[in-house]
């Protein structure tokens, strides 16, 4: 990919590290096969057109997940919008809470070379570090893009109040509990919540504040929208 700027979405597998130290490592992997396979719904937003060229490129290592898509476009925003909604969708689904950012600047993405690195990556890492939810936001790089989109609806983007490790602050962010498996506008809030509810029987502590937070910005997005 030519180092011209696009848009940069960093995930963490939240607790992954617990994971590989407590569960047997066949068992993960099964796990980890699982997210893959139901992730498989993405290769319409990572390839498109006749000849099939890539949009949007992904790699994951270890509990990090990175797609980085062509360009900037508001295509380009929609894409990676969805992306993201459906690897919280599915990573809720199979266990796997995720924590992300979406980031826009110059990155190389050499997958070849195994080479990936840039500004917007590093902000998108920097954000996501600061969330204390189960969620992506958007990096300040990225507010002219989401604010001069249209049809925020339908890209599921809301700009809500993000609870982070110090304070909260508001930040738009992918409000992946809108968007339906076929990625038509839909409120899977329910499923979301019986998602999280499976994930906390399996932590205590610290984590619990985590699904807290992210079951209180789901009812809030749902009382503001009723009203």
């Amino acid at each position: 990919m030519e180092e011209n700027e696009k848009f940069v979405l960093y995930l963490d597998i939240m607790g992954f590290k617990e994971r590989v130290n407590k569960i047997d490592i066949n068992k993960l992997k099964k796990q980890l096969l699982l997210f893959k396979t139901k992730n498989n719904k993405l290769k319409p937003l990572l390839k498109g057109g006749k000849t099939k060229e890539t949009l949007i490129n992904m790699a994951q290592f270890s509990d990090s997940i990175v797609l980085v898509t062509r360009d900037s476009t508001t295509d380009d925003l929609n894409r990676i919008s969805k992306a993201a909604a459906i690897l919280m969708q599915t990573g809720l689904q199979t266990g796997f809470a995720l924590r992300g950012a979406i980031a826009k600047g110059k990155m190389v993405f050499d997958n070849e070379n195994q080479l990936f690195f840039g500004k917007a990556l590093v902000d998108a890492y920097l954000l996501e570090e600061e969330l204390c939810y189960y969620g992506v936001v958007f990096h300040e790089s990225m507010e002219d893009c989401v604010c001069n989109a249209q049809n925020k609806n339908q890209m599921a983007i809301e700009d809500v109040s993000v609870p982070l490790k110090k304070g909260k602050s508001n930040h738009y962010h992918i409000a992946w509990h809108k968007l339906k498996a076929n990625l038509q506008p839909g409120d899977i809030s329910s499923n979301a919540l019986i998602w999280l509810k499976n994930i906390r029987k399996t932590v205590s502590g610290n984590p619990r504040v985590y699904l807290d937070n992210t079951i209180a910005i789901i009812g809030d997005t749902q009382n503001k929208n009723a009203k």
